[in-house]
C-alpha cells in the first residue's frame, strides 16, 4: 500500500473517532489503528523489550500522521504512538471545519464527518481514506487557487 493510502485512512479514522467525541479529547492507541493484538512490549528488570511481532515502523508512521495533522493544525492535544495513556487529542477549528463540510463526493444531506464516521463503523477503512484524501486534496486546491 502507497504512504499516502496509509496516511488517507489513518487519518480517517482518527477525524471519525475525534468528530463523534468533539469537543472531548480522544486517546487514541496505535494498536486498535493498526487491529494489532498484542502488547507494545514489556519491562525486564527495568529492560525495555519490544514485542517483536510489534509493527514497529506502522506505529511509527501513525505517529507521523498525528505529528502533520498537528504541525498543519487539524488536532491538537498530545500524540505519543507507543502510549495511549499519554494521548489525547481533539480537533481544532480548522479540523472541525472540514468535518461539517460537504465535499462534492458525497451527498449534500451529510457532512464529512458523518459521511467518515459511517464508513469506518461499517469497516470500510479504504473508503474512509478515499473520501479523506479527495477531501484535503481539495481544500490544498482551493489555498492554492487562492494565492494566485
Amino acid at each position: 500500500m502507497k504512504n499516502i493510502d496509509k496516511f488517507n485512512e489513518i487519518t480517517a479514522q482518527m477525524f471519525s473517532a475525534l468528530y463523534e467525541k468533539f469537543p472531548e479529547k480522544v486517546k487514541f492507541d496505535s494498536r486498535e489503528i493498526l487491529n494489532f493484538q498484542g502488547e507494545f512490549g514489556e519491562y525486564v528488570d527495568g529492560i525495555w523489550n519490544e514485542n517483536p511481532e510489534l509493527p514497529s515502523e506502522e506505529v511509527e508512521f501513525v505517529q507521523a500522521v498525528a505529528d502533520w495533522l498537528m504541525d498543519e493544525g487539524y488536532i491538537k492535544g498530545v500524540f505519543q504512538s507507543y502510549s495511549p495513556t499519554g494521548t489525547s487529542v481533539t480537533l481544532t477549528s480548522k479540523g472541525l471545519a472540514v468535518m461539517n463540510s460537504v465535499p462534492d463526493s458525497i451527498s449534500e444531506s451529510s457532512t464529512l464527518g458523518q459521511e467518515l464516521s459511517s464508513l469506518v463503523k461499517e469497516k470500510s477503512k479504504e473508503e474512509a481514506g478515499k473520501l479523506i484524501g479527495h477531501t484535503i486534496s481539495g481544500m490544498w486546491s482551493m489555498v492554492l487557487n487562492s494565492l494566485n
